[in-house]
């Protein structure tokens, strides 16, 4: 049987009553069909949970009612790039930071009147980092003027020396540059005003020599040096080998000894020099061997290296080094991509004379200028006992008078422009 009462309460299933009619609620009397059989079914599934014990049963829902409202969370909206109106292109700025506040579309202004107004904490990090770029930059530039002192210091204390040495590889850059009485010649990185003097007895009064060097110090002492020597035709000035304003094909030939391989870009200085001489002038230049052939550079180098930081002596690419355009063949293909034609190539002895090992010794400290580095890396006392390591290790180059003698190969490069 199947009892169902009028209100919705749980309703009891007997199985057994549903193989013939039956009836349904109290004093009716109703027939069954498939249909209804179908609805009391349905009615069973909650029928036979709320059947289940008290302990069983599941809680009833809970419920909260809330207030909803609308509020908002940050007054300020983050805006990463470039502030543009929609209506107008004119309207923008490149201020990157936090948008406080922006004109309403449709409001009209002024030329200058405000439109947009941004958090400035970003722009100011960034001044404030910029700033300490500046700084770093300048005590760098500060760091290099005190190098170029230095380097001028050492060169004119070892000036005598240096230019016996050197003196060679002047003749030979003058000759391969066909240099003759007349002739107006550029010296570029001239040092201390060489091979530029040797370059105006050559040319003699009816021709010119103009002279160029970054350093200073340098400039000025070439400039005494060679007023003392009587030459009037000579100008030397200070300027970057590397941004010479000068009159297109204004020189018959152009000179650089050992200067080329310090210019940060060479293929634009060599088209500059290039451009300065006339069509069919010569440009000759001189740079140093591998290291192996340059033994006054390489003995301090080979004890150095194990004392210095990895990598402090790169290779030829770094622009520190003097042997940068060492690697067989480098030099030439550097004037033959620069346009130079008739490009050829020859070694030069230089021979470096020092009264002793120590002598030596005493001049690579000062023309190197290792021992700032060094002090960087090792206690004072550890700086001497590797200076005296250089010392011994330029005995082998000392004859039966106890002078040293080294003899280096220099690159000896000439094109016709």
């Amino acid at each position: 049987r199947i009892h169902a009462p009028a209100v919705a309460q749980p309703v009891a299933i007997d199985r057994g009553a549903a193989q013939g009619p039956a009836d349904v609620g109290q004093g009716s009397n109703h027939r069954m069909n498939k249909v209804a059989l179908s609805i009391v079914c349905l009615l069973a599934v909650p029928a036979l949970a709320a059947a289940q014990p008290e302990d069983m049963a599941f809680p009833p829902a809970r419920v909260q009612i809330a207030t909803a409202e609308l509020r908002d969370m940050a007054p300020l909206v983050e805006v990463a790039g470039t502030v543009v109106s929609l209506n107008d292109s004119r309207i923008a700025t490149e201020i990157e930071g936090v948008l406080t506040w922006l004109a309403e579309v449709g409001q009209e202004v002024e030329a200058g009147d405000v439109v947009a107004r941004i958090e400035p904490r970003l722009t100011q990090v960034a001044l404030t980092r910029a700033r300490a770029n500046v700084a770093r930059l300048e005590a760098e530039l500060r760091y290099r003027e005190r190098q170029l002192e230095r380097a001028a210091t050492a060169r004119i204390k070892w000036w005598d020396t240096i230019e016996r040495a050197s003196k060679p590889v002047s003749e030979a850059l003058i000759a391969m540059a066909a240099i003759e009485q007349g002739s107006r010649v550029l010296d570029v990185a001239t040092g201390l005003g060489e091979p530029a003097g040797m370059a105006a007895e050559r040319v003699g009064p009816t021709g010119h020599v103009t002279a160029i060097d970054i350093n200073p110090a340098q400039v000025a002492f070439a400039a005494t040096r060679l007023a003392g020597l009587g030459l009037e035709n000579v100008t030397i000035a200070e300027a970057d080998a590397g941004r010479l304003e000068l009159e297109d094909a204004s020189f018959d030939a152009a000179l650089c000894r050992w200067g080329l391989m310090f210019l940060p870009d060479l293929p634009s200085a060599l088209a500059g020099l290039r451009r300065l001489v006339r069509g069919g002038g010569r440009f000759a230049t001189a740079a140093w061997d591998e290291p192996g052939q340059v033994p006054f550079l390489g003995v301090e180098r080979q004890v150095l290296r194990a004392y210095l930081p990895d990598g402090y002596f790169s290779g030829d690419n770094d622009l520190t080094t003097p042997f940068r355009l060492s690697a067989p063949g480098h030099l030439e293909r550097l004037l033959l991509d620069a346009g130079l034609a008739n490009v050829r190539c020859e070694r030069v002895d230089v021979t470096y004379d020092f009264a002793s090992p120590a002598d030596y010794t005493a001049f690579r400290r000062d023309m190197g200028g290792r021992d700032l580095i060094l002090a960087k890396h090792h206690p004072p006392e550890k700086v001497e006992e590797i200076w005296a390591q250089v010392t011994d290790a330029a005995r082998p180059y000392a004859g039966a008078d106890g002078a040293v003698r080294m003899t280096a190969k220099a690159l000896c490069a000439v094109g016709i422009c």
